[in-house]
């Protein structure tokens, strides 16, 4: 199906509506947080991961409009979701009761299921820029997917700004795209300490 930067009016406010809707639970996500001894940290995690899934559920919803502005907002935003919950796994603190060894084995296996998660932020982000580049989508969100994914991958991707245009350089490739500044304010995702 065809994604419609022309889309009807009433498809535009259905998506719009759909991720408004969606705010409460976003903010809700970010603030829940995973600590304790090993049993409550475990299931703190395992509440995060379902409600992770169910949140990104509810934003392929938001799509399903066709609305190109609240489709590429709805890739971004699930690409935050999962930036955040692997930042917050790779940051973890070392539930209470463990010793120095199991520490480490327990630092060493959320950074490696961390890892994952990225993958899939970075996948959402790059959705979001072949989609806007695909249809000929102006869009603000492609400008915050470009730089949040350079943040995530600073030695695969690179962003270079001027006025007008954002030129990428992925991989020796140079592409350019024209993008809008208008729209819904949004944050990036946060840049873990060991990619600094």
């Amino acid at each position: 199906q065809r994604i419609a930067n022309g889309t009807l009016p009433a498809s535009n406010y259905a998506a719009e509506a759909k991720f408004l809707a969606l705010e409460d639970r976003y903010q809700t996500f970010l603030v829940m947080k995973m600590a304790g001894k090993l049993k409550d940290f475990i299931k703190k995690l395992n509440a995060k991961a379902k409600f992770l899934k169910d949140l990104d559920a509810s934003y392929d919803e938001v799509t399903r409009y066709l609305s190109a502005e609240w489709v590429l907002a709805a890739r971004y935003r699930q690409g935050l979701l999962y930036n955040q919950f692997g930042d917050e796994l790779a940051l973890a603190p070392c539930p209470t009761g463990l010793g120095p060894e199991a520490c480490e084995e327990f630092s060493t296996q959320m950074r490696k299921r961390a890892d994952k998660f990225e993958d899939d932020a970075i996948g959402f982000y790059t959705k979001v820029i072949d989609t806007a580049n695909k249809f000929g989508v102006k869009s603000r969100w492609v400008k915050l997917a470009m730089e949040t994914r350079a943040k995530g991958r600073p030695t695969e991707f690179r962003v270079v700004k001027d006025e007008k245009v954002m030129l990428e350089t992925e991989l020796g490739a140079d592409v350019g795209l024209e993008v809008s500044t208008k729209g819904p304010r949004e944050g990036s995702g946060a840049k873990r300490p060991k990619e600094k």
